[in-house]
């Protein structure tokens, strides 16, 4: 009895033990997970449901409320995704505690937003982010500061969904992790517009503020610092709270999208739209001067070169309109190469580089066979007049490129008087050396779409290329002419073929040697030709696992039409489709749902991991028949993703 006993007290023990230990949140989804950060976050906290229909079987966002000391309508929002609540739950309550102690001028709000790391890419999904957004109704005074934890340095995002975040905001943020001696780097480099046309990763919750006009900044933490120590995380603390005391909504009005930074060891420095525009004005109003005055101020050699330069007064345009060709030429052969080969963007797009440029090189040396009597001298001074048109040109486009092209310029100014050809070589060396930044910023961040994107650009971007690289292809021009003025004295045709197929196919060598290493050299992610698709393992399931019902009423003349869905266990995302033949088949519903009149087509808005009983009423179209297409995924134990789909057709609603 006596062993029995003690056995009952162990045991009960154990319960109790074991029932005093945090639930594993990683394993929980949808509603499961919100339940668990509304349990852990305490009071002054809220849910936010992501169906209005009043079911409260779905999962919802939790805010909590950290209000400022003196009473302010302006606010910064911290968001992070509600699967990271579990592995930083010290964390957060920390972060939570620190805030609450900050002296802010606004009010704080703290929210973990569901279904916002799956991205799909159908209508149908509602993440908790864009349900947080769709609330707010007043947007000045608020700025939000989106983070998620990643296995690298931490990181900040300066824009996102085709724009750029403020740079008061960026500088803000640059400021916080300088101040807490946190390591960070800035996606998008010396150059932030490069968030504008698309081309790097993004965040989507940070693109979705500032599709509302709300000032917006992603920020990456490094998930290792939380796993060392504690005092590694204290930088991350300490940075987000600078950040929130010394973020005043009456400074944040002005929106500057042109900014460019300029990192020296761990600090940043950054040049604004104002500064750029006078250095603008400043080294246009010199290079004028310069042209019109030093480049004829020589009655020695006036003559000569005022006879060059107007017998070559079309090369320009014409250099320009070879070199578009070319582009063209090299992106037909590289898109032909792709489609019957597995290669990677970067390798394709060094291939579409060497044919352009050995067909120019071609065309270059035929061009100097006929016209040998050009001077070196004539050539540089195209090629200053060329990278000076590209500082208009593309300053026109992006203020931010100025400083890439004017450098660019200053570079040729200072060759332009070089005699020895090895100066010649090492000055189209040194004009690569401004583009190398940039370079390696796509390298980085560049989105594999973006890269593939540019492999078949229109005729218009190549247009820009052509005149992008139009400096470089002066250059060679004028050591092609340097090579043939040094071995003038031999009038041998056949020793000058030699000479400049010789030449031609040593630098051909050199650039395809320099482009082979920089293709291997990529990140892993643009290894395959075929960008991989999110969830691309998807499978058709074949097991029973949903039940479809629905039923018709009438009512004052109008079809009520109620849609029930059971599923036969918890699935990852849902799609309700309803197409119509002749119009839209809902008229009205209590779910919210999205309409696309061109395709005649409903979309009811679901979260992630929806309630596994749902009903849909709706007042159904009485002019068009229906087909409701749902589909669902289901999760193996191997994490593979179950596909279910099903096809229902429907006859127009009673009369």
């Amino acid at each position: 009895m006596k062993k029995n006993s003690f056995f009952f007290r162990f045991f009960t023990f154990f319960l109790f033990i074991s029932s005093s230990l945090p639930l594993n949140a990683q394993d929980l989804h949808g509603k499961a997970l919100s339940e668990f950060i509304f349990s852990r976050i305490g009071n002054n906290s809220e849910k936010q449901f992501l169906v209005s229909s009043g079911a409260n079987d779905f999962p919802y966002n939790v805010i909590t409320h950290i209000h400022s000391s003196k009473e302010f309508n302006k606010k910064i929002i911290f968001a992070f995704k509600a699967e990271d609540f579990e592995s930083h739950e010290v964390f957060f309550v920390e972060l939570s505690k620190a805030l609450k102690k900050t002296k802010k001028h606004c009010n704080i709000d703290m929210i973990w937003t569901i279904g916002d790391y799956e991205h799909w890419d159908d209508q149908t999904y509602t993440s908790g982010i864009a349900t947080y957004i769709s609330k707010i109704k007043e947007t000045n005074g608020l700025c939000a500061v989106n983070i998620k934890f990643i296995e690298d340095r931490a990181k900040i995002i300066p824009g996102s969904g085709g724009d750029v975040s403020p740079s008061w905001l960026l500088k803000l943020a640059s400021d916080s992790f300088y101040k807490s001696k946190l390591p960070y780097n800035i996606k998008g480099g010396v150059i932030s517009s490069l968030y504008r046309i698309n081309a790097l990763v993004e965040d989507a919750s940070t693109g979705l503020f500032i599709q509302e006009r709300i000032p917006s900044i992603g920020i990456e933490l490094n998930n290792q610092d939380f796993e060392k120590s504690e005092e590694k995380w204290q930088k991350e603390i300490q940075a987000l709270c600078s950040l929130a005391e010394n973020y005043n909504p009456e400074q944040s009005e002005y929106w500057d999208r042109h900014t460019n930074q300029l990192s020296i060891g761990p600090r940043t420095f950054w040049l604004d739209e104002k500064f750029t525009v006078i250095s603008f004005s400043i080294i246009i109003f010199l290079s004028l001067f310069i042209i019109c005055e030093f480049s004829f101020a020589f009655k020695r050699q006036k003559i000569n070169f005022v006879e060059g330069f107007k017998s070559l007064w079309y090369f320009i345009p014409l250099c320009a309109i070879v070199t578009f060709l070319c582009f063209l030429a090299g992106q037909f052969v590289s898109m032909a190469i792709v489609r019957n080969f597995r290669i990677n963007p970067f390798s394709a797009i060094s291939i579409k580089l060497f044919v352009a440029f050995f067909l120019y090189s071609s065309a270059s040396l035929i061009f100097i066979y006929f016209e040998k009597n050009i001077s070196d001298r004539v050539y540089s001074f195209l090629q200053l007049i060329s990278a000076l048109l590209n500082i208009f040109i593309f300053s026109t486009i992006d203020i931010s490129l100025f400083y890439l092209f004017a450098i660019e310029y200053i570079l040729v100014n200072i060759s332009r008087y070089s005699k020895k050809l090895i100066y010649l070589e090492l000055s189209f060396l040194m004009m690569l050396v401004p583009f190398v930044p940039y370079g390696y910023q796509i390298v980085l961040y560049a989105k594999p779409q973006a890269i593939i994107a540019f492999l078949s650009v229109t005729p218009k971007f190549n247009v820009f290329f052509a005149l992008g690289f139009l400096p470089f292809i002066l250059m060679w021009m004028r050591i092609l002419a340097r090579i043939n003025e040094k071995n003038s004295k031999s009038h041998s045709k056949k020793r000058w073929i030699v000479q400049n197929v010789l030449a031609l196919f040593c630098v051909s060598m050199v650039f395809a040697i320099t482009l082979v290493f920089f293709s291997m050299s990529v990140p892993h992610r643009y290894r395959t030709g075929n960008v991989k698709q999110h969830h691309a393992n998807e499978i058709i399931d074949e097991e029973n696992l949903i039940n479809i019902s629905f039923n018709d009423s009438v009512f004052f003349g109008e079809t009520t039409r109620s849609l029930q869905i059971d599923l036969g266990r918890e699935c990852i995302n849902c799609s309700v489709i309803l197409s119509g033949n002749k119009r839209l088949p809902v008229l009205y519903s209590q779910w919210d749902y999205k309409s696309d009149i061109n395709s005649l087509t409903n979309y009811f808005q679901l979260p992630v991991y929806p309630s596994r009983k749902m009903r849909f009423n709706y007042i159904s179209s009485n002019e068009t028949d229906t087909t409701v297409k749902v589909r669902c995924r289901f999760q193996n134990e191997a994490d593979k993703i179950y596909v279910k789909e099903y096809l229902i057709p429907m006859n127009k609603g009673k009369r």
